[in-house]
């Protein structure tokens, strides 16, 4: 955990305002909840076999003995308060931004501090399909883009999945079927994952650990979840759209529970071998775990700290814009 100070902070301040100005030509609403949420929240939210909740979380028991956390996070923190306080009462569908600090007890490395920053942007009730515009899941992905485009950050890469046949109807035939894949070679799993066989297949995805990884790249996808239709057309609708080439990453499933449909990472090189730096996709099951119905909803995060890594890199004068 890190100050900011005088010199630096002018950098942060010049990407939020361009932040906000994009937001607001897009039309989107601000949104602030508390850093302090109930410790469920995120265990419900977020899947208790991530790494976020099993091994990166800052919880403590308040006086109250209640059980509190720094959030990790902020997409389960926006639908408790979209939920509490009834955000759709009074509008059909809702397009919300947020910026501020999250909280993981990581491994401190270059642009990863347990201690960081993101910018995120929510779409809520709007689904992956629009007969009469472009749905979901393309708004928030050229959303994205046009956000990059605006801060003149160059050559990244789009990473897209689509998990709607292993959260679908499909579910417990898909996963059964990757579970019975990692079943024949469980003798090359790691400790991690091989409690994950049982509780949470996908969950060996997130697994850095080599032998696994070499596995997880190996996975007969073709044969157990073919990707749909939809999704090439999702694919070839943004490349039309916003000449957004994306490229498809089968390996690519986010390291959090709730989500159900298009995945996808902004990549760049400057980061080198952990390049991800922006993420996010499509939840339409969250809202209902947590008693608000059925809502489906799109997303992304970009880290901060990560941003201006590769701005220094690629701009070394943006300390003086």
């Amino acid at each position: 955990m890190e100050d900011i100070l005088p010199g630096e902070v002018e950098k942060w301040q010049w990407i939020e305002k361009k932040a906000r100005a994009l937001f607001s030509v897009k039309r989107f609403r601000e949104i602030r909840t508390p850093l302090l949420e109930p410790t469920e929240l995120f265990n419900r939210a977020i899947g208790e076999t991530t790494d976020i909740v099993h091994k990166e979380m800052y919880t403590f028991q308040d006086r109250g003995e209640r059980f509190m956390t720094l959030r990790p996070e902020m997409t389960a923190s926006v639908a408790r308060s979209v939920i509490q306080h009834g955000l759709l009462k009074t509008a059909p569908s809702l397009a919300l931004y947020y910026m501020g600090p999250m909280f993981r007890a990581e491994r401190p490395q270059a642009g990863r501090k347990r201690q960081f920053h993101q910018i995120g942007a929510e779409l809520v009730n709007v689904p992956e399909k629009d007969p009469e515009g472009m749905g979901g899941d393309a708004l928030i992905l050229c959303c994205l883009h046009d956000f990059l485009e605006l801060l003149n950050i160059r050559y990244v890469k789009f990473r897209v999945n689509d998990l709607s046949r292993i959260n679908g109807a499909q579910a417990d035939k898909v996963r059964g079927q990757l579970r019975d894949y990692f079943e024949g070679h469980k003798a090359k799993l790691d400790p991690d994952s091989l409690y994950r066989l049982d509780k949470n297949v996908l969950r060996i995805f997130d697994s850095k650990i080599p032998e696994t990884r070499a596995l997880v790249e190996e996975v007969p996808w073709q044969d157990i979840a073919p990707l749909s239709d939809e999704f090439q057309q999702l694919c070839a609708g943004v490349k039309k759209t916003a000449g957004l080439d994306l490229e498809i990453d089968r390996r690519l499933v986010r390291g959090l529970d709730y989500y159900t449909g298009v995945v996808f990472e902004a990549a760049s090189a400057a980061l080198g071998a952990q390049d991800a730096l922006a993420g996010g996709g499509r939840y339409d099951n969250l809202y209902a775990d947590m008693g608000g119905g059925a809502v489906p909803c799109t997303g992304f995060s970009i880290g901060v700290e990560r941003l201006l890594m590769v701005l220094e890199k690629n701009e070394p004068s943006i300390s003086r814009q």
